[in-house]
């Protein structure tokens, strides 16, 4: 019996790998990967200990963030020349946090096709085990930048989010960034996804203070790879959303500039918002912004 072909010809296909239980590897990512001419790969020596695994041999090629602008003309030279080609990044699917998406751009701009093989998702797998609603959409924010500015940012936004935020962060990091979360945001549920679908999988739900002591407590939860899902903010829980978006434009700058109450004077003259949430804002800003 001849066995069925998932791949054509100048193809291009993004395939989901496992985000850590091998048996999550989908039956027709296994047969793309089989199939391909060659396989481009973000660590070409984790995608070999897989396709070992699956006992598949197969020509790799290193495709990375460090080389992935350069490297994708000449992979789209080789599918133009008529090769098939897969793409894996180091584990989920590729492209989200990973590399992947300059080699499909390059790769449609010269009309290859592109195919996405659907599979594991450390994003949606942390979602569906969160008990958080995201009916009405979510906000997926990468890794939690290392900048103070970025930081900063990052505290602005998410001090109005009304969705769901979910976001990624390293176990070296994870602490810090906890008791960040329960300092700005102490009333505002969170959960903790750590080493989704391996062995010691743990989801860590309540306030961000819960969650914190919980991780502080229990030191041997701190290590693994972290999904962490921030509830969207509540008119009743925060001063935030009292406060537009146009507000902290005005803020923002006047903050660099002036003392905190002469920012606070000026803002609610040109805005017309009431002092006191405009003053909590700028204390909390400028609390965090000088860390």
């Amino acid at each position: 019996m001849q066995q069925e072909s998932w791949v054509l010809a100048g193809q291009l296909y993004m395939v989901a790998t496992p985000i850590g239980n091998l048996a999550d590897m989908t039956s027709r990512a296994q047969a793309v990967l089989a199939q391909v001419d060659m396989i481009a790969a973000e660590d070409t020596r984790h995608t070999g200990q897989l396709l070992a695994a699956l006992g598949i041999r197969k020509q790799m090629i290193s495709l990375h963030d460090h080389n992935e602008a350069e490297r994708a003309a000449e992979l789209v030279a080789r599918l133009r020349a008529g090769a098939s080609m897969a793409y894996v990044s180091d584990a989920g699917t590729p492209a989200i946090s990973d590399p992947g998406a300059l080699l499909v751009a390059a790769a449609a701009a010269a009309e290859i096709p592109v195919v996405s093989v659907p599979g594991a998702s450390s994003v949606l797998t942390a979602i569906a085990g969160s008990g958080l609603d995201v009916r009405n959409g979510f906000t997926f924010m990468g890794f939690i930048p290392v900048a103070n500015k970025s930081r900063q940012a990052w505290l602005m936004e998410l001090s109005n989010a009304q969705r769901v935020s979910v976001f990624f962060e390293a176990p070296h990091r994870i602490v810090e960034t906890l008791s960040w979360l329960a300092e700005a945001f102490p009333e505002r549920q969170l959960v903790l996804a750590k080493e989704l679908t391996k062995l010691h999988e743990r989801y860590v739900r309540g306030s961000t203070t819960f969650v914190l002591a919980a991780l502080l407590e229990n030191t041997d939860w701190q290590r693994g790879e972290f999904v962490l899902l921030l509830d969207g903010v509540r008119v009743k829980q925060t001063i935030e959303s009292e406060v537009s978006l146009s507000v902290q434009a005005v803020l923002l700058p006047l903050l660099s500039e002036l003392s905190l109450s002469q920012a606070v004077k000026l803002t609610c003259a040109i805005t017309g918002q009431k002092k006191k949430a405009v003053y909590d804002l700028a204390l909390q800003w400028q609390t965090a912004n000088t860390k």
